[in-house]
């Protein structure tokens, strides 16, 4: 079967290291028309474009060049993409977000289309395996990723991510991504698309894509999970809860060991890893929270040493009752 044109869009930031992502986008199969359009920090590198423009054809490949700005968040990178799709005008029924460290399989996203069919979903993603495989790289997948190791299809998923996971142009016209943040702006787009479809998302077994983001030592490990507890803008308060935290750690080590328990008997090790590292990604949140509720308090301070409390005190005493009797008493005398 095959499907309408599809539309790749891949913001880039490792230069060169997306040039495999690239490929394994043009290689997709099953559809009429394929478009890959590359957006991200990566495009302002002069180098990088002349290696797009020796390795592939660029009728094919798109290249949308972002501000020249010192930060550029993945959100602003998919919105790039995502207007240049609607200002060219490119005929597309099916857009795939492709992270620039996952490599896809030829008929990843064609199986998706099809799943996506079969179960009424506004968008699906396959399985996520790391590589290189390593104690490291489990960890983060049975943690970060544990609902994308499951070995049964989820065809009733509440929430997604956009590491690998396909969609409807339709779908997310009009919708754009939060250009702020950094974690979670995905999981806040997504659910503006199942608000919008009244459709839930899925997980589709049947294909697995690589993520390849080398973090294969502790030191990368634990910068790796606590930045992602410290960006994490959906689970920050303003106010540190050690009891909640602790909640938190357990609920999420629950869910990982419920979808999972299989592999976690057999690699008791990867278990324990894997609770360590909601510690440390929980030890991130709880740290942004401090920084916010010391930010709300030296806001106060502030207001306080500008004299604004003095003068609400004085003038509370001004106006009442007791301040009157003070003034006829200093007359009687």
């Amino acid at each position: 079967m095959k499907f309408a044109n599809l539309t790749i869009i891949i913001p880039t930031t490792r230069g060169g290291g997306s040039i495999p992502t690239i490929r394994s986008a043009l290689d997709q199969t099953g559809f009429g028309c394929l478009f890959v359009v590359v957006t991200g920090k990566s495009t302002v590198d002069q180098q990088f474009l002349r290696r797009l423009g020796d390795e592939f054809r660029m009728d094919k490949v798109h290249i949308v060049q972002c501000r020249n700005k010192k930060t550029i968040f993945p959100g602003e990178a998919r919105n790039d993409g995502l207007k240049y799709i609607y200002e060219k005008k490119l005929e597309t029924e099916y857009v795939l977000f492709l992270d620039d460290d996952v490599i896809i399989p030829r008929d990843y996203s064609r199986i998706l289309a099809s799943f996506m069919e079969k179960g009424n979903s506004c968008a699906a993603m396959g399985r996520i395996s790391s590589v290189p495989v390593n104690y490291w790289t489990k960890i983060i997948d049975y943690s970060n990723f544990w609902w994308l190791q499951v070995k049964k299809s989820n065809l009733a998923m509440s929430w997604l991510a956009t590491t690998a996971t396909l969609t409807k142009e339709r779908y997310v016209r009009g919708l754009f991504f939060e250009e702020d943040i950094e974690v979670n702006e995905d999981v806040i787009f997504f659910k503006e698309v199942a608000k919008k479809t009244k459709k839930l998302f899925s997980i589709c077994a049947e294909t697995t894509g690589e993520h390849r983001h080398n973090r294969k030592d502790i030191k990368e490990f634990i910068r790796y999970q606590f930045s992602n507890g410290k960006k994490g803008v959906l689970y920050h308060n303003n106010i540190v809860h050690p009891v909640m935290a602790l909640l938190s750690v357990c609920n999420n080590y629950r869910k990982a060991f419920v979808a999972n328990k299989v592999y976690f008997y057999k690699n008791k090790m990867v278990a324990i890893g894997v609770f360590v590292s909601f510690v440390i990604y929980e030890t991130g949140i709880q740290y942004t929270s401090f920084i916010r509720m010391l930010k709300i308090a030296n806001r106060y301070l502030n207001v306080f040493s500008r004299g604004w409390l003095k003068r609400f005190i004085r003038k509370m005493y001004r106006v009442s009752r007791f301040h009157k009797l003070l003034q006829f008493s200093r007359k009687c005398k």
